[in-house]
């Protein structure tokens, strides 16, 4: 039997995380929209504290753990939770010596597109609270 070698959905995804927790409070606005659709209440509350997103996303920052692959799941605990749908892949070369399982992904031409409901992130929110306690206290 041959190894497969090549990308792999376990990759995919652990890569698609890795940029959705980077993009918290960097390309995505922690605005009070984004707080109230996908943040839990304990989040929501702690960053509401603040006004500007800067603020929001300088309190935040450390304070978001690893992220996992989500299903049909409400937000719950300290967390924040995103919708995803999908993940596009660009390759090149023919898609069996690009992925692993080719059967896998949906194909079309040189992307390939693999289903992802979710990314959940917890937050400590002990750290988060006091992140924001102490730039309140430096505005004051």
């Amino acid at each position: 039997m041959i190894e497969k070698t090549g990308y792999t959905t376990g990759q995919a995804i652990k890569s698609e995380l890795y940029c959705i927790g980077e993009a918290i409070g960097n390309t995505l606005e922690l605005n009070n929209e984004f707080l109230g659709r996908y943040c839990s209440d304990t989040v929501n509350v702690a960053l509401s504290m603040l006004t500007s997103e800067q603020d929001r996303a300088g309190a935040i920052d450390g304070c978001i753990g690893e992220g996992r692959e989500a299903g049909y799941e409400g937000i719950n605990g300290d967390s924040i939770l995103l919708s995803v749908g999908e993940i596009e892949v660009q390759f090149e070369g023919e898609p069996e010596e690009y992925f692993e399982e080719p059967e896998n992904w949906a194909i079309n031409g040189d992307l390939a597109y693999y289903p992802m409901i979710g990314a959940y992130f917890s937050v400590d929110i002990e750290q988060l609270r006091e992140n924001v306690n102490d730039i309140l206290s430096e505005k004051q």
